[in-house]
C-alpha cells in the first residue's frame, strides 16, 4: 500500500479526535460503550455469593471472574469503556446545542441507560443493602434500630460491610418498596437487582419529565438541561448501573415544584411526601414548597398559613406511611445519627476527623470524639440555619433556586459525600438558568473525574487477585484517556478554551457564565 493512500485512511481514522462526531454516531457509540461496560461488570462488579443464586456457580462467568488474565481485561474494559462514553457524551453537547436536538439528547439517555439493566452493580453495592433492610421489615424488624448485620445470612447477600451496623437512611414509603421487592423475588439477587434497577430506572424517566417540564416553565434549553444532568454518565452510572434510589427521589421532588407551577397543589404536596418517604433529607423543601404554594408576592401572615398547611399534609401522608410500615416517625431519629464516618468526597468530614484527631491526641481519645461529633453536629445546625434563613429572608427569592442552595449546603457540610449527591441539587441549578463557561466546564471535569475515580476504586475483585497493582494500572491508562479525549482532543478543546479557576473569586463570574460560552 503507497503512502498516499495510507496517509487519507489514517485522517479519517483520526477524523473523530480532530473534528468530533455527529450526534446520531455519539448516541451509538455511547450503546456500545454501555454494551461493553454492561459486559465487563459480569467480570468485576459487586456478585453475591449466597447460596441458591444462579450467580453462585455460573460456569460462563469463571474466565472474567476467577481467571486473572480476564478480571483485569475486565477492570480495563469497565473503565476505559467510561472513558468512551464520557467522551461521547461531550460530543453529543457540542452536536446537540439548542432544544431541536432534545429528542437526540432522550434517546442517548434510554440508549446508554438501557444496557446497565442485565449488570451486575458498579460503583457501589447499595443495592444490596436495599434488600437487606426491605427483608429486615418484611420479619418484623426495625430498620432504624435493627441494623443489617443482624440477619443471618446478609454478608453472603452481597451488602457492604461498611453500613452492616447503620441504621436505615431511607423513609417509609421505600422501606415498604423495598421490603415488597425482597417478598417478591425471595430474596434472590438476580431478581430483586433487576427490581431495583427497574425502579431506578423509573425514577430517571420522572426526572427527564420533571426537568423538561420545569425548564419550559422557566424559559430555559431543556435539551441542554437535560444532557448536562440525565445524559452524565456520573447519573447514568450512580442511578441506573449502580441502582441507587436518589433518581427517584430527585425526579418527584422535581415533579412537585412543577405541579404546584400548574396550580396543581394537592399533587404537589404528594409528590414533596413521596420524596421525603423515599429519602428524609428532601425535609429541607419543606419550606420552599411552603412559600411556592403562597406565591411571590405573599405577606408573611400568607407565607406562616402555608408552610402551617405544608406541614400538616405532608405529615399526614408520612403519618400513614409510618403506619402502614409499622415503622412512625423513626426516620427522624435515624436521620439525625447520620454521619457517623467520612469519606474523601467530604472535606467537612475529613476536616471533622482532623480536628477530632488533633484534639485527642492532646486531651484523650473520649474528648477527641466528643469535639468530633460536635463538630459534625454543628454542620447539622448550620445547613439547618442556612435552610431557614433562605426560607425567611426578604426580598423572597425563588423557592426552585433555593431548595437547590439549601440541598447543596446540605451536601458540603455533611461528614459523608457520595458523589451522586451532586445530583442532589444540580437539577435545580440548571433548570434555573443556562449557565455555560467556567460552571458548565467544572459539572463536566468533576463528573468525568468522579466516574473512573469511583469505577477503579469500587472495583469487585477476587481475594488471589492482587488488587492494588490491577487498580494502578487501570486508573493511569484511564486517568491518561481521560485527559487526552477530553483535554487535549482538537474536538474538545472549545469545551474548555479560557479555563480560569480564579474566576471563582469575581463577582461576575455567574453572571458570565449564564451567558456566554466558549468557542467550539
Amino acid at each position: 500500500m503507497s503512502a498516499a493512500v495510507a496517509r487519507p485512511r489514517a485522517l479519517r481514522f483520526l477524523s473523530p479526535l480532530l473534528h468530533g462526531v455527529s450526534a446520531r454516531t455519539a448516541v451509538r457509540t455511547g450503546l456500545v460503550a454501555s454494551i461493553v461496560g454492561a459486559i465487563a461488570s459480569w467480570g468485576v462488579g459487586f456478585m453475591p455469593s449466597t447460596q441458591g443464586s444462579i450467580f453462585v456457580t455460573p460456569g460462563i462467568l469463571r474466565p472474567l471472574r476467577v481467571n486473572e488474565v480476564g478480571v483485569y481485561l475486565c477492570s480495563l474494559a469497565l473503565v476505559l469503556s467510561a472513558v468512551c462514553l464520557i467522551w461521547v457524551w461531550l460530543q453529543l453537547g457540542r452536536a446537540s446545542a439548542g432544544e431541536s436536538d432534545l429528542r437526540r439528547v432522550k434517546r442517548a439517555i434510554l440508549a446508554w441507560s438501557g444496557p446497565w439493566l442485565l449488570a451486575f452493580p458498579v460503583m457501589s453495592r447499595d443495592v444490596y443493602s436495599y434488600a437487606a433492610q426491605g427483608r429486615l421489615l418484611s420479619v418484623g424488624m426495625d430498620p432504624y434500630s435493627d441494623a443489617v448485620g443482624s440477619l443471618p445470612g446478609w454478608l453472603g447477600q452481597g451488602a457492604d460491610v461498611l453500613w452492616a451496623q447503620s441504621s436505615s437512611p431511607y423513609g417509609p414509603l421505600f422501606l415498604l418498596i423495598a421490603s415488597g421487592v425482597q417478598g417478591v423475588s425471595g430474596w434472590r439477587p438476580e431478581i430483586y437487582v433487576l427490581l431495583f434497577r427497574a425502579l431506578a430506572m423509573l425514577g430517571v424517566l420522572l426526572c427527564v419529565v420533571a426537568l423538561e417540564r420545569m425548564c419550559r416553565l422557566r424559559g430555559v434549553d431543556p435539551g441542554w438541561a437535560l444532557w448536562i444532568v440525565v445524559a452524565n454518565p456520573l447519573f447514568i452510572y450512580s442511578m441506573v448501573a449502580s441502582a441507587h434510589n436518589d433518581s427517584l427521589m430527585v425526579g418527584l421532588i422535581v415533579a412537585a415544584f412543577v405541579a404546584i407551577a400548574h396550580g396543581r397543589k394537592a399533587s404537589g404536596l404528594l409528590l414533596v411526601a413521596a420524596a421525603i418517604a423515599i429519602k428524609p433529607i428532601m425535609v429541607l423543601a419543606l419550606p420552599f414548597i411552603g412559600l411556592a404554594l403562597a406565591g411571590r408576592e405573599a405577606s408573611w401572615r400568607q407565607r406562616f398559613a402555608w408552610w402551617a398547611v405544608t406541614g400538616a399534609a405532608v405529615g399526614a401522608v408520612l403519618a400513614v406511611l409510618g403506619a402502614l410500615s409499622g415503622l412512625w416517625f423513626g426516620w427522624i431519629g435515624a436521620m439525625a445519627d447520620q454521619g457517623s464516618a467520612a469519606f474523601p468526597f467530604a472535606p467537612y468530614g475529613l476536616i471533622g476527623l482532623a480536628l477530632g484527631a488533633g484534639v485527642g491526641a492532646l486531651g484523650g481519645a473520649a474528648v477527641g470524639a466528643a469535639v468530633q461529633s460536635g463538630f459534625y453536629l454543628l454542620g447539622k445546625l448550620l445547613a439547618i440555619g442556612g435552610t431557614f434563613w433562605l426560607a425567611l429572608r426578604r426580598p423572597l427569592g425563588d423557592p426552585f433556586m433555593h431548595t437547590g442552595c439549601a440541598l447543596a449546603l446540605a451536601v458540603v457540610l455533611n461528614p459523608v459525600i457520595q458523589p451522586w449527591y451532586l445530583f442532589w441539587f444540580l437539577p435545580f441549578f440548571v433548570a434555573y438558568a443556562r449557565r455555560f463557561g467556567f460552571w458548565e466546564q467544572m459539572t463536566i471535569l468533576l463528573s468525568s473525574a468522579l466516574v473512573v475515580w469511583c469505577l477503579v476504586d469500587q472495583l469487585s475483585l477476587p481475594d488471589w487477585v492482587p488488587a492494588t497493582p490491577v487498580k494502578l494500572s487501570v486508573a493511569a491508562a484511564g486517568a491518561v484517556t481521560l485527559l487526552f479525549l477530553v483535554l487535549a482532543a482538537p474536538a474538545q478543546r472549545g469545551y474548555f478554551r479560557g479555563l480560569r479557576f480564579a474566576s471563582l473569586l469575581r463577582p461576575d463570574a455567574l453572571q458570565e457564565s449564564v451567558t456566554q460560552r466558549p468557542a467550539g
